[in-house]
């Protein structure tokens, strides 16, 4: 009875420690080799290392050789190539680059997509939540359907087999909730309330076409 009462008093860090080690656990043998190896499999020509090369050339463009990194002269030489429409997933390559610098390659890899499947679950966690509460009240849905949600959109078997696959940039799918989550909340909101769940909105979207360009087909059908 103490833990369910300590989950609902604190039901974020609830959601987020569950998410969190329930990832430690799927991937597992993973924690223990982060920085030496990555989720992939030679099924689809080992596609895991297009997303590891993103990172690292994001590094080596921007700060070893001061260029642009939607541009590399590696590929197709001696024309080069245009990276603005590749499958950069450039939010991680942005995001996981101090772990790179600390670490290497995998390890901010690697940490990235336990970024990605946490706050997959906590995004379909929120917006689970505020879709299921009482109708015309301010309290939220109960927690343990909201739970659900998020351990269904996190660790289901679609999302999985993406990332066994080394198809990171479909597995990194946890910017969709958050924005609409916010959109949803915009159009209900009145006036000046509206510019916040707004703002964050299009801060969301931006995050989601930062990961893959996609995904704003995925959350326009949603809307």
């Amino acid at each position: 009875m103490r833990l369910f009462s300590s989950i609902r008093r604190r039901p974020h860090r609830a959601a987020l420690a569950l998410f969190f080690m329930l990832t430690l656990a799927l991937t597992y043998p993973l924690v223990t080799h982060l920085t030496t190896h990555a989720p992939g499999s030679a099924t689809w020509a080992f596609d895991e290392y297009t997303f590891l090369w993103s990172a690292w050339w994001f590094k080596t463009a921007a700060l070893n050789l001061h260029s642009s990194p939607l541009h590399t002269n590696l590929l197709f030489y001696p024309l080069g190539l245009d990276l603005i429409l590749y499958t950069y997933n450039l939010f991680h390559a942005v995001l996981g680059l101090p772990l790179q610098l600390a670490v290497n390659v995998p390890f901010a890899s690697n940490l990235m997509l336990w970024f990605a499947t946490v706050m997959s679950g906590y995004g379909a966690f929120l917006l689970t939540r505020w879709l299921l509460r009482p109708a015309g009240k301010r309290e939220l849905a109960p927690l343990f359907p909201a739970l659900l949600a998020g351990l269904i959109y996190a660790f289901g078997a679609n999302r999985a087999i993406y990332q066994a696959l080394g198809h990171y940039n479909i597995a990194s799918v946890q910017w969709l909730p958050f924005a609409l989550l916010y959109f949803l909340k915009a159009g209900r909101a009145n006036g000046r309330a509206a510019w916040r769940p707004a703002a964050l909105a299009g801060l969301f979207t931006g995050f989601l076409l930062l990961t893959d360009m996609t995904f704003a087909v995925f959350l326009a059908l949603a809307l």
